[in-house]
Protein backbone atom coordinates (compact mmCIF):
# COMPACT_ATOMS: atom_id res chain seq x y z
CA UNK A 1 0.00 0.00 0.00
CA UNK A 2 2.68 2.54 0.39
CA UNK A 3 4.11 1.84 -2.77
CA UNK A 4 1.08 2.64 -4.27
CA UNK A 5 0.11 5.66 -2.35
CA UNK A 6 3.85 7.48 -3.15
CA UNK A 7 2.90 6.81 -6.35
CA UNK A 8 -0.37 8.59 -6.21
CA UNK A 9 1.66 11.42 -4.05
CA UNK A 10 4.56 11.45 -6.13
CA UNK A 11 4.55 10.42 -9.53
CA UNK A 12 7.55 12.77 -10.51
CA UNK A 13 9.66 9.61 -8.37
CA UNK A 14 9.30 6.76 -10.78
CA UNK A 15 8.28 5.48 -14.15
CA UNK A 16 6.67 2.47 -13.49
CA UNK A 17 4.90 -0.08 -10.42
CA UNK A 18 5.16 -2.99 -10.84
CA UNK A 19 3.03 -4.98 -8.37
CA UNK A 20 3.90 -9.10 -7.84
CA UNK A 21 2.32 -11.12 -5.47
CA UNK A 22 0.89 -8.59 -3.18
CA UNK A 23 -2.18 -10.76 -1.84
CA UNK A 24 -1.49 -13.32 1.14
CA UNK A 25 -0.32 -16.35 0.29
CA UNK A 26 -3.33 -18.24 1.43
CA UNK A 27 -5.37 -16.43 -1.15
CA UNK A 28 -7.29 -14.07 0.88
CA UNK A 29 -7.28 -10.84 -0.39
CA UNK A 30 -8.96 -9.02 3.47
CA UNK A 31 -12.53 -9.65 2.99
CA UNK A 32 -12.35 -13.59 2.31
CA UNK A 33 -12.96 -13.26 -1.33
CA UNK A 34 -9.69 -14.43 -2.07
CA UNK A 35 -9.29 -12.15 -5.37
CA UNK A 36 -6.83 -13.91 -6.84
CA UNK A 37 -6.59 -15.16 -10.55
CA UNK A 38 -6.30 -18.76 -11.42
CA UNK A 39 -3.27 -17.67 -13.35
CA UNK A 40 -1.74 -15.99 -10.43
CA UNK A 41 -2.04 -18.68 -8.50
CA UNK A 42 -1.01 -21.33 -10.44
CA UNK A 43 1.94 -19.08 -10.77
CA UNK A 44 2.75 -18.35 -6.80
CA UNK A 45 1.56 -22.13 -5.85
CA UNK A 46 3.81 -23.89 -8.16
CA UNK A 47 7.48 -25.19 -6.49
CA UNK A 48 10.36 -24.19 -8.40
CA UNK A 49 14.27 -25.81 -8.56
CA UNK A 50 15.98 -23.83 -7.40
CA UNK A 51 12.95 -21.36 -6.01
CA UNK A 52 14.95 -18.36 -7.41
CA UNK A 53 13.37 -19.48 -10.63
CA UNK A 54 10.20 -17.75 -9.97
CA UNK A 55 11.13 -14.72 -10.70
CA UNK A 56 11.74 -16.17 -14.63
CA UNK A 57 8.00 -16.40 -14.67
CA UNK A 58 6.61 -13.58 -12.73
CA UNK A 59 8.92 -10.51 -14.16
CA UNK A 60 10.00 -12.36 -17.71
CA UNK A 61 8.16 -12.92 -20.99
CA UNK A 62 8.22 -16.71 -22.03
CA UNK A 63 10.89 -16.13 -25.34
CA UNK A 64 13.98 -17.46 -25.11
CA UNK A 65 15.54 -14.15 -25.21
CA UNK A 66 13.84 -12.65 -22.03
CA UNK A 67 14.00 -16.38 -20.28
CA UNK A 68 18.14 -15.85 -21.23
CA UNK A 69 18.17 -12.12 -19.55
CA UNK A 70 16.06 -13.62 -17.12
CA UNK A 71 18.69 -16.21 -16.16
CA UNK A 72 21.75 -13.47 -16.54
CA UNK A 73 20.23 -11.98 -13.80
CA UNK A 74 19.57 -14.58 -11.48
CA UNK A 75 23.13 -15.58 -12.42
CA UNK A 76 24.13 -11.75 -11.08
CA UNK A 77 21.85 -11.65 -8.23
CA UNK A 78 23.32 -15.14 -7.17
CA UNK A 79 26.63 -14.10 -7.32
CA UNK A 80 26.63 -11.39 -4.89
CA UNK A 81 27.99 -12.53 -1.38
CA UNK A 82 28.34 -9.09 0.36
CA UNK A 83 26.02 -7.20 1.60
CA UNK A 84 23.02 -8.99 1.04
CA UNK A 85 19.65 -8.54 3.06
CA UNK A 86 18.92 -11.15 5.16
CA UNK A 87 16.49 -14.43 4.36
CA UNK A 88 13.02 -14.38 4.69
CA UNK A 89 11.92 -16.16 7.63
CA UNK A 90 8.07 -16.90 9.53
CA UNK A 91 8.50 -13.85 11.18
CA UNK A 92 8.61 -11.52 8.31
CA UNK A 93 4.86 -11.45 7.63
CA UNK A 94 3.33 -10.72 11.14
CA UNK A 95 5.68 -7.97 11.26
CA UNK A 96 4.71 -6.42 8.48
CA UNK A 97 0.95 -6.08 9.95
CA UNK A 98 -0.76 -3.42 11.47
CA UNK A 99 -0.68 -3.29 14.76
CA UNK A 100 -3.39 -5.37 16.82
CA UNK A 101 -6.31 -3.98 17.31
CA UNK A 102 -5.40 -1.33 14.70
CA UNK A 103 -8.35 -1.85 11.50
CA UNK A 104 -6.73 -1.86 8.15
CA UNK A 105 -8.60 1.21 7.03
CA UNK A 106 -7.26 3.14 10.08
CA UNK A 107 -4.02 1.85 9.31
CA UNK A 108 -4.11 3.33 5.72
CA UNK A 109 -5.94 6.14 6.76
CA UNK A 110 -3.10 7.04 8.94
CA UNK A 111 -0.27 9.85 7.97
CA UNK A 112 0.74 9.76 4.25
CA UNK A 113 4.04 9.68 3.05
Amino acid sequence: MVAQQITLDRPDLLRKLILVGTAPRNHDAGDGQGHITPETAATFGATYNPPENLWLRVFFTDSEKSQAAGRAFLKRYLSRTENRDSPINDKVAPAQMPPSGVGLSTWTNASRI
